[in-house]
């Protein structure tokens, strides 16, 4: 599918051939799914291992418990005249 990428009229061709949602669903998904290990594949081998480029600062993440009743006040706060997230969760209960 690499090869579709300067010339859309082939991937239009294969597009029209899916008459199904879930064909094309799996299809996106195949793709998706495969793109990332291609590219990583694609990348030169190091001989440093990952980790030598990652920055310490120090900054650390802390995690405390909270209860219901916090989360609640938490989205009690929150602008209902605002719309939705890319999370789609809308900002009323």
């Amino acid at each position: 599918m690499n090869l579709l990428l300067n010339d859309l009229t082939p991937t239009w061709k294969i597009y029209k051939q899916f008459n199904q949602p879930l064909s094309i669903a799996h299809t996106f998904n195949k793709y998706f799914c495969n793109t990332g290990s291609e590219l990583a594949s694609a990348l030169p081998k190091s001989s440093y291992p990952c980790e030598c480029y990652v920055n310490n600062h120090g900054h650390k993440l802390k995690f405390s418990a909270i209860n219901e009743a916090e989360v609640f006040l938490s989205l009690d706060q929150l602008d209902t005249k605002k719309s939705f997230g890319i999370d789609r969760v809308q900002p009323f209960m």
